[in-house]
C-alpha cells in the first residue's frame, strides 16, 4: 500500500470516529494533526496545546513536525 493511500484512508476514517492509540507520538501531547505527503516522505505537523493557569481555554505556543519515509520509523 502506498504512502498516499495510507494518508487518504486515514483522512476518510478518522472523521468517522475510528480512532486508535497514538503509536507515533508518545512522549508529548499533540493536537490537530495535519499530514502532508511530499514525494516518498510523510510530514505530520501538530500543535501542542497548553492549559492557561489564569484563564479558561488553551494556548498553542509550540508546533512540532515529524517525518517518515516508511511510516514505521
Amino acid at each position: 500500500m502506498s504512502l498516499k493511500s495510507i494518508v487518504a484512508m486515514a483522512a476518510v476514517l478518522l472523521p468517522l470516529g475510528l480512532y486508535a492509540a497514538n503509536p507515533i507520538i508518545t512522549d508529548v501531547f499533540t493536537a490537530d494533526p495535519a499530514p502532508v505527503v511530499i514525494g516518498d516522505t510523510v510530514y505530520l505537523y501538530v500543535g501542542q496545546d497548553e492549559a492557561r493557569n489564569e484563564k479558561e481555554g488553551y494556548v498553542m505556543n509550540r508546533w512540532l513536525c515529524f517525518s517518515s519515509k516508511d511510516m514505521k520509523t
